[in-house]
């Protein structure tokens, strides 16, 4: 989890800011208050592999879900709600 919220915050950052060429970002753990922070602290300072994680499209969609705003999060599972509702009544008149 501490590396998904590390990601979410170097995606966050590049998203906003848009200096070129982009400057060095240094994301880290606070010291002592991970068991594994030298080894989060290690994956998020190696660009090579934030740059791989960021083209998995299934942690991407995660990143995505962490940035994205609450009152959006409930206006996308309003609609979803409201979508399977009308799959269902549909399903109902066809059997």
């Amino acid at each position: 989890m501490a590396v998904l919220i590390g990601l979410a915050i170097i995606v966050k950052l590049r998203r906003t800011l848009s200096y070129t060429p982009f400057p060095r970002l240094r994301v880290q753990i606070l010291p002592g208050s991970h068991n594994n922070e030298v080894i989060i602290n290690r994956q998020l300072a190696d660009k090579e592999r934030v740059a791989a994680a960021m083209e998995n499209p299934s942690l991407m969609a995660a990143v995505n879900t962490c940035l994205t705003p609450p009152e959006q999060l409930e206006m996308d599972i309003e609609a979803q709600m409201a979508e399977l509702m009308a799959e269902d009544g549909e399903e109902e008149e066809g059997t």
